[in-house]
């Protein structure tokens, strides 16, 4: 299910813990700065996990257990976020021409500002990342934010000065023929407040499929 994208590259992590009750379906997951609550786990739980789990940033909830969490974990902002996939038949991007490739251990990050250039950084060691040139420097990158056995999370970024002028496009299509190699379909989630985000999914054909709240923890804590 293209919502759970997120959550089920978690548990095909080895990085991952669970905590909750797995044989119905109740718990929460999490790794790194990232959890997600499945089902309807106990508020008590969720409350400790996060607790426990400080440097968790960010929480996926599904709509039916929003307002459950909402009022367990009072302090914390949520936004809505809208899931995409791409419609059936599956349509048939352009392969990506010159201008665009994959990462090398090699390619310069310095141009880049410092927290793009460490995220760009921590993607390529993690799988490959695709990138659009221009000037001579990569402009666009596209990489995957999770990978499961049949999807994979576009994420994507692109310099200020470069934007809407197609490079992010092409990233994307040729992470996507990546992908495809591997029998894996692009999902493409965005907040609602990113609108250049939801209308960049529109044009490159995606569709509407889903929502789920992303909570965020207080600055302060």
């Amino acid at each position: 299910m293209p919502r759970l994208v997120e959550t089920r590259a978690m548990l095909l992590s080895h990085g991952s813990q669970v905590r909750g009750d797995l044989e119905d379906g109740h718990y929460v997951v999490w790794e790194d700065d990232l959890a997600a609550a499945v089902g309807h786990p106990d508020p008590g739980l969720l409350r400790a996990v996060l607790e426990e789990a400080g440097g968790v940033r960010e929480l996926l909830v599904m709509r039916d257990a929003f307002a459950a969490v909402a009022a367990g974990l009072p302090g914390w902002t949520h936004e809505e976020a809208v899931i995409h996939a791409l419609p059936e038949p599956v349509p048939e991007w352009p392969l990506p021409g010159a201008g665009v490739g994959f990462l090398d251990p090699q390619t310069p990050l310095g141009h880049l500002p410092r927290e793009l250039a460490e995220e760009i950084a921590a993607a390529r060691a993690a799988g490959p990342v695709a990138a659009a040139w221009c000037d001579e420097c990569a402009v666009s990158f596209c990489y995957a934010g999770a990978v499961t056995e049949t999807l994979w999370d576009v994420a994507i970024d692109t310099l200020p000065a470069y934007r809407r002028r197609g490079f992010a496009q092409t990233a994307v299509h040729l992470m996507a023929a990546f992908h495809r190699e591997n029998a894996r379909l692009p999902v493409w989630g965005a907040v609602i407040g990113n609108l250049a985000s939801l209308q960049l999914a529109s044009r490159m054909g995606f569709v509407a499929v889903d929502t789920l709240y992303v909570f965020s923890r207080p600055p302060d804590r």
